[in-house]
């Protein structure tokens, strides 16, 4: 399979909080996952509860005891019979977020 991504991702697995963003920035629901790898771009999550694709999310990752909020949209979700799978693409200027991906080893 021809890989189409731009950036390598990272095989960084972490817990994380998020809020799904609905109908005007309230809050419609919360959760904890954890990450299966990351990219500049993205997030491949596994989650016990669903989202919905196009869902916003605000994350909240503990990236080696550094606190880290990211904002993004679910992009696809693949359900489980245990857990659902998630992509999550990160909205631009996360700044905060690319500087610690950056410090990271990259895993082709």
């Amino acid at each position: 399979m021809i890989e189409k991504r731009s950036t390598p991702r990272l095989m960084k697995q972490t817990l994380l909080s998020y809020d799904v963003m609905r109908d005007g920035r309230e809050i419609f629901d919360d959760g904890m996952a954890k990450t299966l790898d990351m990219s500049p771009r993205g997030l491949h999550l596994e989650l016990p509860k669903t989202v919905d694709r196009g869902d916003d999310l605000t994350i909240t990752l503990n990236l080696d005891g550094q606190m880290v909020t990211v904002s993004g949209k679910v992009m696809w979700v693949s359900h489980g019979k245990s857990f659902d799978r998630a992509g999550v693409q990160v909205k631009p200027g996360q700044n905060h977020y690319l500087k610690w991906l950056n410090k990271l080893p990259v895993n082709d």
